[in-house]
């Protein structure tokens, strides 16, 4: 029999608490399809599932223990090792921490929606952070219980954040998100149903306050309240002395879509104002002038990138996004509505917008510029409801050689450059000069309003347009990755992940 436990209406997504299955809805719609037509038998395939977790967490058994089991002398020599507090035998009880025989890796239990442990979250000996689940569609949170506020819980993104929490003894439950502040899986969802209140604290990175707007999305506005990201809020492992009581009791309601009060933007504008550096986006590493223009790559913005035919836009977009991927900032080219939501995407590269609009049937009876409207309005939009990065790349209108390109030199009507918070020419002299040189020029910037140049020299040598950094004493180049990260680039933008 199938119980379909938890559906996600908006999504689309369905879980099963007895055979662990879960997906969209046609996966849904076959399965009880053939339970009908077959009778009980009919879902042998997907419990598999169920027995594929079953072996996995019976080979972590064989060659882990609880540390508990420990004496106190290894566990303090642990506590040293992997630089985390001292383990209480409290937080010993309520978290059943495993260790291998050589104390390399601590295995951290992930329970899903019914308590059942059907994964871990495993921290290594040089402290980086991993989750391995047998399965990619039934997985947990790790979750350090309350026995007081049942119904509310902190949400830290590391590990080390959680356990810092969980030693200073406050009431609240802990949860740690299984793969940090990179993306929220839908199959995780279930287990936040039991909380009414959930307070995010993801610490003060130039991120965080753009990614829990995006989690409290799928976790459900109404019920998430935000840390904000101030010098004195730090992440909790980082100051394990503050009043953390004091600090959760701070917590602010996530920002409602049609609600805007004066003091929520007093607080916000003052928040910006203190953590300018934080709010100014991600900064690039290859082009540190693009950072002194632009300050940095912030969400919810649209940028129009155009240059002539064979300039290298796409090649500068390769390695503009590739950058930024580095980084933690997703970027992808398809399927933007629901990649955006499934996978927390916070970057979106339409290359190239012409070649999107194609050559239908509807095309031949509609005014070009008119579409091309319709698509930049839509992507203005898209950008500011999700809070997504939106970088629409244009040919230009065919004009003389000699002549620079402007903002009205941008193909279409006037809506691109009037839309866009940021415009980026490709300025190519090579066309009308034998010494002529290629330069990226900052035409437009909503944030600050600084405009420039930056010259764009393709290295052959790194198939890199980065600005080339000063030799070492030896005769050696300081930089040597981009070789290896334009050689990827080079194949299709659509495949940046």
């Amino acid at each position: 029999m199938i119980s379909a436990y938890y559906m996600q209406l908006f999504a689309g997504y369905f879980m099963c608490v007895m055979c662990k299955s879960s997906g969209q809805w046609n996966v849904l719609e076959k399965i009880i399809t053939k339970k009908t037509k077959l009778g009980k038998d009919a879902i042998v395939g997907v419990v598999n599932e169920k027995e594929l977790i079953e072996n996995y967490l019976g080979s972590i058994n064989l060659t882990t223990v609880e540390l508990n089991t420990l004496t106190a002398e290894s566990r303090t020599n642990i506590s040293n090792k992997f630089k985390i507090p001292e383990f209480e035998s409290s937080l010993l009880n309520n978290l059943k921490i495993r260790t291998d025989e050589s104390y390399k890796n601590l295995y951290f239990p992930l329970e899903n929606v019914q308590m059942e442990t059907v994964g871990y979250k495993i921290f290594k000996e040089n402290l980086n952070e991993s989750t391995i689940e047998p399965s990619s569609t039934s997985g947990g949170i790790l979750i350090g219980k309350s026995t007081k506020k049942k119904d509310t819980a902190v949400v830290v993104p590391n590990i080390l954040d959680l356990l810092t929490l969980m030693n200073a003894g406050i009431s609240w439950n802990i949860i740690c998100l299984p793969n940090g502040l990179l993306n929220l899986p839908q199959y995780v969802l279930p287990s936040f149903e039991r909380f009414n209140k959930l307070i995010l604290w993801f610490g003060s990175d130039v991120e965080s306050w753009d990614v829990a707007r995006n989690f409290a999305k799928k976790l459900g506005e109404k019920r998430c309240y935000f840390i904000r990201p101030l010098d004195k809020h730090v992440s909790p492992h980082l100051e394990p002395n503050q009043d953390f009581k004091a600090i959760i009791n701070t917590a602010q309601p996530i920002w409602h879509k049609s609600i805007i009060t004066f003091a929520g933007l007093r607080q916000d504008v003052l928040s910006d104002l203190q953590n300018i550096d934080k709010v100014q986006g991600v900064k690039w590493k290859r082009y540190p002038t693009l950072n002194k223009i632009l300050k940095g790559h912030r969400r919810g913005e649209l940028t129009v990138l155009t240059g002539p035919t064979g300039s290298g836009k796409t090649t500068f977009m390769s390695e503009y996004s590739l950058d930024l991927a580095m980084q933690g900032v997703t970027s992808i080219n398809v399927a933007v509505e629901h990649a955006t939501y499934v996978h927390d995407i916070s970057h979106v590269i339409i290359d190239n917008v012409q070649f999107m609009m194609g050559l239908s049937e509807d095309t031949k009876h509609i005014d070009r510029f008119w579409k091309q409207d319709l698509i930049v309005a839509s992507f203005r939009n898209f950008a500011t409801r999700k809070n997504c990065h939106v970088t629409l790349v244009i040919h230009p209108r065919k004009e003389r050689d000699d002549e620079d390109l402007t903002t009205s030199s941008i193909f279409g009507g006037a809506k691109a450059s009037q839309e866009a918070d940021n415009i980026l020419l490709i300025q190519d002299k090579r066309l009308t000069s034998v010494r002529g040189r290629k330069y990226l020029q900052v035409a437009k910037n909503r944030y600050s309003g600084d405009l420039g140049i930056i010259p764009l020299d393709f290295d052959k040598t790194s198939l890199s347009y980065a600005q080339k950094k000063r030799a070492t004493k030896s005769g050696g180049s300081i930089d040597k990755s981009s070789k290896e990260v334009l050689h990827s680039s080079q194949s299709a933008l659509g495949e940046i992940t």
